[in-house]
């Protein structure tokens, strides 16, 4: 009944670089949102999924994103299209996620005047993996944007504590703003094997060369190195 008061009549926007990560990872929480009375906008680059969102009573505003720089002017080009929709829609909350979304978010947010900016850390991504001068060159300055741009937010969300511990080491944000969710969680019932008669997952296993008794293991993740994937592994997935 509280968490329900306080949803009602209050206006929740979502901001991710893709607007799959919002449908397929976000929903859940957006639904329980709207039966709790709130307004929810889910806001992105326009996608396969942007058409979706209708259904479930959720408002979608399209925005370019470049998801492959961190250029300065195509940053501000993006954060200078969601500041007036945020002035315009007036959030009580804005709930950012992944690595740009969050540094352009926290900051159109903090100048459109949003009172609660919330960021989700998903992980550090290639900028942290590779370690060549151009990608050490690139992290520093996005480094500089992050510690700048977080100040904004009320509280970071981590999914790991790695993450947290790096961005606490770098002084990308206060101890008192991050928060440690470990794993952003999924719906069990789509992932069960009640949803399968007996026989078809026998005929799965045949198929796919596992006997009756074989204890098998699903991994779902880029298959990439830092991932700890082995050469053998590596080969076999090109």
């Amino acid at each position: 009944m509280i968490l329900t008061n306080f949803c009602s009549q209050k206006c929740f926007v979502f901001f991710s670089q893709h607007d799959f990560n919002l449908y397929r990872f976000r929903m859940p929480v957006m639904q329980a949102l709207r039966e709790r009375g709130a307004q929810v906008w889910a806001i992105s680059p326009p996608g396969e999924y942007s058409p979706r969102f209708w259904g479930h009573g959720i408002e979608f505003v399209p925005i370019s994103l470049d998801r492959k720089t961190f250029n300065p002017l195509k940053a501000w080009v993006t954060v200078s299209q969601l500041r007036p929709i945020l002035r315009e829609l007036r959030p009580d909350v804005l709930h950012t996620f992944t690595l740009r979304p969050n540094v352009y978010g926290a900051l159109a947010g903090w100048l459109a005047g949003v009172p609660v900016i919330v960021c989700t850390v998903e992980g550090l991504g290639t900028l942290y993996t590779n370690h060549d001068w151009k990608t050490r060159l690139l992290r520093w300055e996005v480094e500089k944007a992050t510690r700048l741009a977080l100040r904004a937010a009320d509280a970071i969300i981590f999914l790991n504590p790695e993450d947290q511990r790096y961005y606490l080491s770098r002084k990308l944000c206060s101890p008192e703003q991050a928060r440690l969710i470990v794993s952003a969680g999924i719906d069990i019932r789509a992932f069960s094997p009640d949803r399968f008669s007996l026989d078809e997952r026998q005929r799965l296993r045949r198929e796919r060369g596992f006997s009756p008794d074989a204890v098998v293991v699903t991994m779902i993740a880029r298959l990439i190195a830092p991932k700890g994937f082995g050469n053998s592994c590596r080969r076999r997935s090109v």
